[in-house]
């Protein structure tokens, strides 16, 4: 008997990799927009490895605001993505 979870986590994975591409695809149209241009290979590349990144580190950290109260955890949450998005920025602009 095949067990289920093989089958469920490369769906979960390609899911959201579709999802990292339409965000790039947008983040490419908005500069494009405000005429800004960029490489669409070096949007995919860097929103597919940031948005893999955030969600490694929101599942390792996920337990410092998953047992609180919702305010608190979305508090939490809020700083965790900051934080991430300051070493994003300064990662990319080393």
């Amino acid at each position: 008997m095949d067990s289920p979870i093989p089958k469920i986590l490369p769906m979960r994975l390609i899911r959201r990799q579709q999802r990292l591409i339409v965000i790039a695809v947008g983040i490419y149209a908005a500069l494009w927009a405000a005429d800004r241009p960029v490489l669409l290979s070096s949007t995919l590349a860097y929103t597919l490895t940031l948005g893999n990144l955030i969600v490694l580190m929101q599942g390792q950290l996920g337990s410092l605001y998953s047992h609180k109260r919702r305010l608190y955890s979305w508090a939490i949450y809020t700083a965790l993505c900051l934080v991430v998005a300051v070493l994003g920025v300064v990662v990319v602009n080393l």
